[in-house]
């Protein structure tokens, strides 16, 4: 699975067959997977939390919510206002189709604001297992 993974940062979600996508979110275990639901459901909710997570996109294991997750940042990094319609566009432009009923759903499920630097914290974890050391450390 995490040759899949790589697979998606260096070639693009849209390359790849939807079964591997349905077998990396799979891979995932079920903290780390709520963690990124909760995570981006709660900057859905309140958008200017964002600006407080220092995750990048590629550490965000789901390729769907990384997708949105990169959708949202450049959206505040601009300095629009997002919500999931706006999220839902963006990711229409590009090459991922994430609906805005699934973004809902997120928004719905989110978790606390008050938790968001935990989730982070067990996004970013899960974001390095499998990782290796470089060569002559």
């Amino acid at each position: 699975s995490s040759d899949l993974k790589l697979k998606i940062v260096y070639e693009g979600l849209s390359k790849l067959p939807p079964a591997d996508i349905a077998d990396i979110v799979e891979d995932l275990p079920p903290a780390e997977r709520e963690a990124e639901r909760s995570l981006v459901g709660a900057c859905l909710t309140r958008p200017e939390l964002i600006l407080d997570v220092a995750l990048k996109p590629h550490e965000i294991f789901d390729p769907r919510l990384a997708a949105a997750w990169g959708a949202m940042q450049e959206l505040a990094a601009t300095g629009v206002a997002f919500d999931l319609l706006s999220v839902a566009d963006k990711l229409e432009a590009g090459s991922v189709r994430v609906a805005p009923s699934e973004l809902s759903e997120l928004v719905a499920q989110s978790g606390s604001a008050a938790l968001l630097r935990e989730y982070e914290r067990i996004v970013r974890d899960a974001s390095m297992v499998g990782e290796e050391a470089p060569a002559g450390l």
